[in-house]
């Protein structure tokens, strides 16, 4: 059922973002973070997004193919640069995935990853030994982010920011 590969992407969701920010800590040697932040992709990157996994499940998954696609639609061509920057990420980000991978995301369409790591936060901050995680949209014009990372975020990779 929908439901439950909804349940399976969210439990993938938190246990990369757990892999992704034990990575950061690593390099960064921070001992105890005092907070973690993290900012989910905004909704035009998960239109990118579900686009190239259609065209992935036609067999036509190429950047070129994609791009002309994305911009017939005005608000598409409006954000300039963005859009090849992140149907590139996109498209490489979907060819790592595996068959079942691929197919299970298609089917989940948009995974609602604020609210999923929102009610995982206090899971993660145990986790990550840090003192609270929070967790913003990259659309929120109220988010926390003195170093701008939010704009690094994509559907299922949540940019991180440590302190």
């Amino acid at each position: 059922a929908k439901v439950d590969l909804v349940a399976e992407e969210g439990e993938e969701l938190v246990r990369s973002v757990l892999e992704d920010a034990q990575e950061i800590l690593k390099v960064l040697r921070v001992g105890r973070p005092r907070r973690i932040c993290l900012y989910v992709a905004a909704a035009w990157k998960w239109r990118v997004f579900t686009r190239a996994l259609a065209l992935a499940r036609e067999g036509r998954l190429k950047v070129r193919e994609l791009l002309r696609e994305l911009m017939s639609e005005p608000e598409m061509r409006a954000r300039g640069r963005e859009v090849p920057d992140l149907a590139r990420r996109v498209v490489e980000d979907i060819r790592d995935l595996g068959p079942r991978e691929r197919e299970r995301r298609a089917k989940v369409g948009v995974l609602d990853e604020l609210s999923v790591l929102k009610e995982t936060a206090a899971f993660l901050a145990r986790e990550l030994g840090a003192e609270e995680v929070l967790v913003f949209s990259e659309e929120d014009p109220e988010r926390y982010d003195p170093r701008g990372r939010a704009r690094l975020a994509r559907p299922y990779r949540p940019a991180i920011y440590v302190e």
